[in-house]
C-alpha cells in the first residue's frame, strides 16, 4: 500500500503536486474516465517528502501512517515502547508533556526522548570522521532525503552517511543496552520515517503528530486537562545538545560544538537541496565538505509535513534559541578536564557498529530516453521551433520544455498536460469554428431568402384558407335554404301520404257499397223469378204482373251490369292509388336520402370553416416564427 495517495474524485490535474515535487517521475499524468487529467503516484518513486500534500489546495492528496493500529495494539494491551522526537513541543505547544502522560495512561510500557539519540549520532558521526578524515557525507536524519538518493539518485548512495538516525539510534541503544523488549513505536513529524523504520526493521510504528492530534480531537480528549503526580517525564536519559537537531543546520551546529575544524555546510528545503545534490555530484570531491547536513524541510523537522501545527517561524525559533542556549549550557557542565562526560559514557559503553546504516538499492541508473524519442515527444507537442521548446512556462508542473518532452518519452505525462499544446490545439478548434461559422452564415443568407419566400407563401396560404372559410360560409347558408325547402317537401309529402290513406279508405267504402248493391241485384233477380213463376201459374190473371216482373230482372241485370262496371272501375282505381302510393313512397324516400345528403353537407362545410380557422391560426404561428428567425438570423 502507497504511504502518500491520491483522491481522484478531488483531483483537478492542476500541476501543484508535479511543480512542488522533487521526484517529478513519481507523479503519473493520465485521463480518467471522464477523459479529465489526474496525477496519481508512483510509490517506487516517491520519497515520501510529503511537499505535494501541502502543495495541493483540494485535499486530493494525503497520507498513511500507523497511528490507527498503534492506538489498537495499545489498547489490546500490547508491549510498546514511545520514543518522542524533540518536534513534539511543537505540534503540541504547551501540552506536549500532557500528551505522553495520556499515553502512558493508554498504555505505553515507556517514553524517551529522541534528543538522546541525536547526542549519540552526534558522537558516532565525529568518531567516524576522526577515524576516516576524508570522508565526504552526507547526512541522513531526514528520511526524504535517503529516499532521494535510494529511489531517484543512486550515485548519492555511496555518500550517505553510515551513522543512523536520532530515531534509529535512540530505539537501537533502548534494545540493545538498556534491554528495552516488545515493540517501539516513535511520534514523528515525518511521513517518509515510514520507509526507513520497514528498511530497518527496529522501529514497529510511525505515529505522526497530526494524525495523533486528529485522533485526540476526533475523540474530543482534551489532554491539557490532565495532570501528572510526577515531574519525570522520560524514562530513560535526556538528550543535551541533541535536542536542536529538528533546526535547520541542528546536526552542523552539534558537530561544530565538539569539532570547530570540522568542514560542514548545511542545506534545506525542497527547493533547494535537491538542485544542490546535482551540484554535489558535479563537485571534485577535494572540494566537497567533510559533512553536508541536508534537510527535506526548509525549517528543519520543526516544519515537518506531519507535524500538525501551522508553522509559526518566530515562535518556534525563539523557542529554540532557548532549547540551544539551555543545551550549551548542560553541555558545558559535561565538560570535565578537557573531556565530554557524556562522550566519554559512549566510547565506554557503546559500539558505534551498532549504530551503523547499510543503505540497499535495486535502482539502476535511470533509462534516459533517447534523442529520437525526445524529438518524437517534442513533436507530439508540437513544439518545432526553439522558441516553442524553450517556452518553459512550468504550467505543466516541470522547470523546463525539454523536462515535460522527456517525461512525455517516458510515459508519464501527456501532450493535454502542456499549456502551449492545449493553446494551439484550441488556437486549431477555434479556426474550425470559425469556418464552420462562415459556413453557418452563409447557409443563415440561404435561409434568409428561404424564409422570405416562406412568409410570402404563408401570406398567401392565409388569404387562400380566408376564402375557403368565406366560401364554406356562404355555402353552409345555401345548403341550410336547401335543407329548409327539402324539409317542405317532406312536409307536403306526408300530406299526399294523408290524402292517398284517405282516398284508399274511401275506395274501400265504395267497394263494400258495389257489393251491397250487387247482393240486393241478386235478390231482386231472384224476386222477379218468383214473380214471373207466380205469374205464369196465374195465367191471364198474372200477365200484368209479370210485366213487371221482366221490369224488375230488367233493372236487375242492369244493376248488375253497373256493379260490374263499378268493380272494374274500383279495380283500375285501387291500380292507380296503388301507384301513386309507390311513387309518394320512393319520393319519401328520396326526399330522406337527399336531406341526409344535405345535413352532413352541411356538418362537412361547417368543418371545413372551422379547419379553416385552426389553418389560419397553425399558418399565422408558423409566420410569426419564421419572422423570430428571420430576426434571429438578421442580428
Amino acid at each position: 500500500m502507497s504511504i502518500i495517495n491520491v483522491d481522484v474524485a478531488k483531483c483537478v490535474g492542476c500541476n501543484a503536486c508535479i511543480k512542488s515535487c522533487p521526484a517529478k517521475d513519481a507523479n503519473i499524468a493520465s485521463f480518467d474516465e471522464k477523459k479529465d487529467i489526474v496525477i496519481t503516484i508512483d510509490d517506487s518513486k516517491c520519497i515520501k517528502c510529503g511537499s505535494c500534500i501541502h502543495a495541493c489546495s483540494h485535499n486530493a492528496r494525503y497520507y498513511e501512517d500507523d497511528t490507527a493500529a498503534f492506538i489498537h495494539d495499545l489498547e489490546k494491551g500490547e508491549s510498546i515502547h514511545v520514543i518522542v522526537a524533540p518536534a513534539i513541543q511543537n505540534a503540541f505547544d504547551g501540552c506536549y508533556e500532557q500528551v505522553l502522560l495520556w499515553l502512558r495512561d493508554k498504555g505505553a510500557k515507556g517514553i524517551y526522548d529522541v534528543s538522546f539519540g541525536a547526542d549519540i549520532c552526534t558522537w558516532a558521526h565525529i568518531r567516524a570522521l576522526e577515524k576516516n578524515p576524508d570522508a565526504k557525507m552526507i547526512s541522513q536524519p531526514c528520511a526524504a532525503i535517503v529516499n532521494y538518493a535510494i529511489k531517484q539518485r543512486p550515485e548519492l548512495v555511496e555518500h550517505l552517511s553510515p551513522i543512523h538516525s536520532p530515531m534509529l539510534c535512540t530505539a537501537i541503544y533502548l534494545k540493545k543496552y538498556k534491554n528495552v523488549s516488545g515493540k517501539i513505536a516513535a511520534l514523528s513529524p515525518c511521513i517518509a520515517k515510514k520507509d526507513e523504520f520497514d528498511a530497518t526493521g527496529v522501529i514497529s510504528y510511525n505515529v505522526t503528530l497530526k494524525h495523533l492530534q486528529d485522533y485526540l480531537d476526533s475523540h474530543k480528549i482534551n489532554v491539557r486537562s490532565l495532570k501528572s503526580t510526577s515531574k519525570k517525564i522520560f524514562d530513560s536519559e535526556t538528550g543535551v545538545d541533541g535536542v536542536i537537531y529538528s533546526k535547520p543546520g541542528g546536526l552542523k551546529a552539534d558537530l561544530l560544538a565538539h569539532n570547530p575544524s570540522l568542514n560542514v555546510i548545511n542545506t534545506e528545503g525542497v527547493n533547494r537541496v535537491y538542485a544542490e545534490f546535482e551540484e554535489y555530484l558535479a563537485t571534485p570531491k577535494n572540494v566537497l565538505p567533510q559533512v553536508l547536513d541536508a534537510l527535506n524541510c526548509e525549517f528543519g523537522c520543526n516544519s515537518g509535513p506531519a507535524i500538525g501545527e501551522k508553522f509559526k517561524p518566530f515562535q518556534i525559533g525563539n523557542m529554540m534559541f532557548e532549547k540551544e542556549t539551555e543545551s550549551r549550557k548542560k553541555r558545558h557542565k559535561q565538560k570535565k578536564l578537557g573531556k565530554d562526560a557524556q562522550f566519554s559514557y559512549f566510547d565506554k559503553h557503546l559500539t558505534a557498529a551498532d549504530f551503523m546504516r547499510v543503505y540497499k538499492t535495486t535502482m539502476k541508473q535511470k533509462a534516459y530516453p533517447s534523442k529520437q524519442e525526445i524529438e518524437t515527444a517534442y513533436l507530439t507537442l508540437r513544439k518545432t521551433t526553439q522558441t516553442q521548446r524553450n517556452f518553459n512556462c512550468n504550467s505543466c508542473g516541470f522547470q523546463t520544455c525539454n523536462d515535460m518532452a522527456v517525461a512525455i518519452a517516458r510515459g508519464i505525462n501527456l501532450p493535454e498536460n502542456c499549456r502551449q499544446y492545449t493553446l494551439d490545439t484550441v488556437k486549431d478548434e477555434r479556426e474550425v469554428v470559425a469556418s464552420v461559422n462562415r459556413q453557418v452564415l452563409s447557409m443563415n443568407q440561404e435561409l434568409m431568402t428561404v424564409f422570405k419566400d416562406l412568409s410570402a407563401n404563408i401570406e398567401n396560404v392565409i388569404k387562400e384558407a380566408i376564402s375557403i372559410g368565406v366560401e364554406s360560409e356562404k355555402g353552409t347558408r345555401e345548403m341550410e335554404i336547401v335543407n329548409a325547402q327539402m324539409g317542405e317537401l317532406r312536409d307536403l309529402n306526408q300530406s299526399i301520404i294523408g290524402v292517398m290513406e284517405i282516398i284508399n279508405s274511401s275506395t274501400a267504402d265504395y267497394q263494400k257499397m258495389t257489393q251491397s248493391v250487387q247482393s240486393i241485384a241478386d235478390t231482386i233477380n231472384l224476386l222477379s223469378l218468383n214473380a214471373s213463376v207466380e205469374a205464369a201459374r196465374a195465367g191471364q190473371a198474372g200477365k200484368g204482373f209479370a210485366v213487371i216482373a221482366d221490369h224488375i230482372r230488367s233493372l236487375s241485370d242492369t244493376s248488375k251490369t253497373s256493379v260490374v262496371d263499378a268493380q272494374l272501375n274500383d279495380e283500375r282505381v285501387e291500380s292507380a292509388i296503388a301507384q301513386v302510393n309507390k311513387i309518394v313512397n320512393v319520393f319519401k324516400k328520396r326526399t330522406e336520402a337527399l336531406m341526409d345528403v344535405v345535413n352532413e353537407t352541411i356538418g362537412n362545410v361547417q368543418s371545413t370553416s372551422e379547419k379553416s380557422q385552426v389553418i389560419i391560426s397553425s399558418v399565422e404561428g408558423v409566420n410569426a416564427m419564421a419572422e423570430r428567425v428571420y430576426e434571429m438570423i438578421e442580428q
